[in-house]
């Protein structure tokens, strides 16, 4: 199995079909930690720069990036970033697998999160975690939960010893 790697101590685990949004969340702050965030995310001025030492020093850090995003990739999801050419169409060309609003990957999310319990010897913060990861999944698919939705989706989810 893929563990992922370690990024000045960060463990980040591969991308999974499972795991983007937390996947996405700690590449996100791997990239700022590291001042690498504006090449992905084009901070700042886009213009082509006329200084040669600017120029070389952006094409350093977007080096950088695409390989922090690419060793945290599965070989499966690799296939997606191999023709991009920087950081940012690396992002965008994950981006665009796993964040389609498509109103099939709508629902596909919105089973998911309705139909969400807790396994067997699952500690509750964890089961927590997982409806809020399920819920901001959906969020980004332009999908509007609110608390009391996410609570009755705790609260469905829990086994019966849990019914008092």
């Amino acid at each position: 199995m893929d563990q992922g790697g370690s990024f000045g101590g960060f463990k980040i685990d591969k991308l999974t079909a499972s795991n983007y949004h937390t996947w996405k969340q700690k590449i996100e702050l791997v990239l700022a930690f590291r001042e690498l965030d504006e090449v992905v995310f084009n901070i700042g001025s886009t213009n082509v720069m006329l200084d040669t030492a600017a120029a070389a020093e952006f094409r350093k850090k977007d080096a950088k990036a695409k390989a922090v995003i690419g060793l945290t990739l599965s070989d499966e999801h690799l296939e997606h970033v191999r023709g991009a050419e920087s950081a940012a169409e690396m992002w965008l060309a994950i981006k665009n697998v796993f964040q389609r609003t498509s109103l099939l990957n709508k629902l596909a999310a919105r089973r998911r999160f309705y139909t969400v319990s807790m396994a067997d010897g699952e500690r509750i913060l964890t089961y927590i975690n997982r409806v809020k990861q399920l819920t901001e999944e959906l969020k980004a698919m332009g999908v509007t939960i609110d608390d009391e939705e996410v609570a009755m989706a705790v609260l469905n989810g829990l086994p019966p010893k849990y019914d008092h």
